[in-house]
């Protein structure tokens, strides 16, 4: 089991080499990844790129915690056409 979630790790530090070379834009952040594979799916569906990272930082806000960790970036030529599709 370890060497599987090792080799998920490293095919995901694979893709982010590969997104790094890109202009991307952020699109949006959520708080849990189920929202964001929910928006990664529609977007892909459409055929855009779209690439997840997450930001392990959770930061005080007032008297909530703020956790919005997953952030779904695209390129930057298709990122209107996105946002369009996520409103």
């Amino acid at each position: 089991m370890f060497r599987r979630s090792f080799k998920s790790a490293r095919m995901i530090s694979m893709n982010s080499m590969e997104y790094a070379q890109m202009s991307v834009r952020r699109l949006t952040s959520f708080s849990d990844r189920i929202q964001a594979d929910l928006v990664k799916t529609l977007l892909e569906s459409s055929g855009i790129q779209v690439f997840i990272k997450f930001d392990s930082e959770i930061g005080y806000t007032g008297n909530l915690f703020s956790a919005e960790g997953f952030h779904i970036y695209v390129p930057e030529d298709r990122y209107e056409e996105a946002l369009q599709l996520i409103s």
